[in-house]
């Protein structure tokens, strides 16, 4: 496996974790908080992965200037993964300094963010399986 293969596996895995923790996350509870609403945190989630294409061709990124500018949580989320999903096809058809952007900004970004969202889930949704988030 060479390290793009790997990179690859990883944010494919991250990308999954990330969507199962999310989907169906109850809409009435998105604004609580544990440091960062689950709003705001997809809202960080996204100008990471703006931050992450920039620097994969070579720009500099601005940080907290971006703003998800969604409505609805729903709105939100289909947003982040059209944002993560060209920071993906950017970092996978870069350089070597792109594909450690990837590493450092979405996959081991996303796996910690998957863990505070899973805590927020279950503070809103003690029943929801958090075991769910692995395939």
């Amino acid at each position: 496996m060479t390290a793009k293969e790997l990179l690859q596996f990883q944010l494919d895995d991250a990308g999954y974790q990330l969507d199962q923790v999310l989907s169906g996350f109850p809409e009435g509870s998105a604004g609580n908080s544990l440091g960062m609403t689950p709003m705001q945190t997809l809202s960080h989630l996204g100008e990471a992965y703006v931050a992450t294409s920039k620097q994969a061709r070579g720009e500099k990124h601005d940080w907290g200037t971006f703003q998800l500018d969604a409505a609805t949580f729903e709105e939100a989320l289909e947003k982040l993964r059209s944002l993560r999903a060209d920071a993906i096809s950017t970092v996978l058809s870069g350089n070597d300094d792109a594909l450690r952007a990837g590493h450092a900004f979405i996959v081991a970004h996303d796996y910690y963010h998957v863990g505070q969202l899973c805590a927020q889930r279950l503070r809103c949704e003690p029943d929801w399986d958090a075991y769910s988030i692995y395939r």
